[in-house]
């Protein structure tokens, strides 16, 4: 789909709004997202939103910028930054750095960004606008008018007549020109988000991943971005499920015996053995729990229970990572997420509750499983009634991660 049906889609815009974006661009070659923020009718992380639906990579909202690392940026010089019209912002993995772009779908700007970074680069959409802010921000390159019209069309003009040579300047004459670089540049400037403070006091270089609140990773997600609560109602089922390659088999087991469930899925002799041997574990730890396998942007559930029950309606959920959610934050940082899920991430979560037919958790687990360097699955689970999740079997999640990864690596062979 097209930028603009996207935001018509979503009621983000009139049509009459689109078609007066739609003009300015064919008179000056204006971008309809460029338009839409200047005129005040969207904001950037919006723009973003609809841009991530579009080409399918995540976006790269304000308060990615606000957590990017000083270091991962030292990386890019100014000039390639400007060239490139990308910011690195942070490490996601090992060797992989987070890149916000304005145009992630480029293969040779991949591929000579990932050179100059020395790692694999993971895309991340911004609008435009953002992109030319945040340079000027973080890099000091100016805003240029024609900046966005040059873009757009992939030229630029020649000045009428050859700029002429000046000749240098006496050591005694100090211009008010060459003095301009030594006064402070006026303008925003992006502070680092800080745990537990609404507004940070001064403007040290960002902080790092691991000590950010989970809650302040993300801006509010657009009410129009977020389902109605009717149709979060999971559907009546009418059959038992069909047994398929995952489908678990429930098998009572206690507490005692989980200790045996990392070399049971280690050694497992397929697929189905994983699976099983997963949901005994996870059924004898939590209360309640999940698996989603992850397919780029998507993760589509695979199996769910609570209360002892198995919940086949988590297998009709796809949830997607481009959104706010515990799932994203586990998958972006590649390790494992506990705590309070996210009051942003409520469009993604309230769908998992009704299909797991259990009530918000005060403390929920996501394990990322990783597979070849990629993130495979996404397991969820939550304590008795919501409480707080047993220290021993958070602790395990780690070795049956491990295991997981290790086992599906050899199966795949």
């Amino acid at each position: 789909m097209r930028l603009g049906e996207i935001l018509v889609k979503h009621g983000l815009v009139s049509e009459s709004q689109l078609y007066a974006a739609l003009a300015r661009r064919e008179a000056d070659g204006k971008r309809i997202g460029s338009y839409l923020v200047e005129k005040g009718i969207l904001t950037t992380n919006q723009v973003a939103l609809a841009l991530a639906e579009q080409v399918g990579v995540p976006p790269a909202l304000d308060a990615d910028f606000a957590r990017a690392e000083p270091a991962v940026r030292r990386r890019l010089g100014a000039r390639q930054a400007a060239e490139f019209r990308a910011i690195p912002l942070f490490v996601t993995g090992s060797r992989r750095v987070a890149v916000a772009m304005a145009n992630p779908t480029n293969p040779a700007t991949l591929d000579k960004l990932a050179f100059i970074l020395g790692a694999t680069v993971d895309p991340m959409i911004a609008a435009d606008l953002a992109i030319a802010k945040h340079l000027e921000c973080l890099y000091q390159v100016p805003r240029a008018a024609s900046a966005d019209t040059r873009l757009s069309t992939g030229t630029t003009h020649a000045p009428q007549e050859p700029a002429r040579k000046q000749p240098p300047p006496k050591a005694s004459d100090i211009r008010p020109a060459l003095r301009a670089h030594l006064r402070p540049r006026k303008g925003m400037r992006l502070v680092p988000l800080l745990p537990g403070a609404a507004t940070p006091a001064t403007p040290e270089p960002g902080a790092p991943i691991a000590a950010m609140e989970d809650a302040l990773c993300f801006t509010p997600t657009p009410l129009t971005f977020i389902p109605p609560a009717a149709a979060l109602t999971p559907p009546t089922p009418t059959r038992v499920a069909a047994r398929h390659p995952l489908t678990p088999i429930v098998v009572p087991m206690t507490h005692a015996g989980t200790e045996l469930a990392v070399e049971q899925i280690r050694f497992a002799t397929d697929q189905q053995d994983v699976s099983d041997n997963l949901f005994t574990f996870m059924r004898a730890c939590f209360g309640v729990g999940a698996m989603f396998s992850v397919d780029g942007a998507v993760a589509q559930g695979r199996f769910g229970f609570s209360d002892g029950t198995v919940r086949p309606e988590v297998e009709g959920i796809t949830i997607s990572l481009s959104l706010p959610s515990c799932f994203r934050i586990a998958r972006s940082r590649r390790a494992i997420f506990r705590g309070a899920p996210p009051p942003d991430g409520m469009a993604v979560h309230r769908a998992l509750w009704a299909a797991l037919h259990c009530q918000p958790p005060k403390d929920a687990l996501v394990s990322p499983v990783i597979v070849d360097g990629h993130v495979t699955l996404l397991l969820y689970a939550q304590g008795e009634g919501g409480e707080a999740i047993d220290n021993l079997a958070a602790g395990r999640m780690e070795q049956i991660c491990d295991a997981l990864s290790s086992s599906l690596l050899r199966l795949a062979v």
